[in-house]
């Protein structure tokens, strides 16, 4: 087998291990909603998010460890790795304050910034994952755990 496909292997691997919790990633709490977002996002091997090594879809920003976007203005990530540290820092922006973001917002208001169409179902899903309620602000949910 090729290099790169046994790479492509692998990583499809660790993946599927991660998302079936047959191996797991670190227990933060932004780490519990990067795992939900990447759930929601259908991130799995072939997924567009797949391809761009961009667990959380994000839109390309110039992103530490981004090299450009796709046709969608999705961003590519170098590595998973990559992608991954940028999602988890669009999470800290969420619940630091941002010019997009707040810690008054709620989930739903939240997911309706980060999402294209489908926000009120993807707070939901997450506010499920994490044993939230959608309607909870940032500033609530940072109050339950230690962020």
């Amino acid at each position: 087998m090729k290099t790169e496909t046994l790479l492509y292997l692998g990583a499809g691997l660790l993946i599927a291990m991660l998302l079936l919790g047959v191996i797991s990633m670190p227990n933060t709490f932004y780490d519990r909603m990067a795992k939900a977002i990447m759930e929601f996002e259908g991130y799995f091997e072939g997924s567009i998010s797949y391809q761009n090594n961009n667990p959380g879809n994000l839109k390309f920003r110039g992103q530490a460890g981004s090299t450009g976007a796709d046709s969608q203005g999705h961003a590519i990530f170098t590595t998973f790795q990559d992608g991954y540290r940028a999602l988890i820092n669009q999470i800290r922006l969420m619940f630091g304050g941002s010019s997009i973001y707040n810690p008054t917002m709620s989930l739903y208001q939240v997911f309706s910034k980060y999402a294209e169409g489908n926000s009120r179902e993807y707070a939901e899903f997450v506010a499920g994952r994490l044993g939230v309620s959608p309607q909870a602000s940032l500033q609530e949910i940072a109050g339950s755990y230690t962020v």
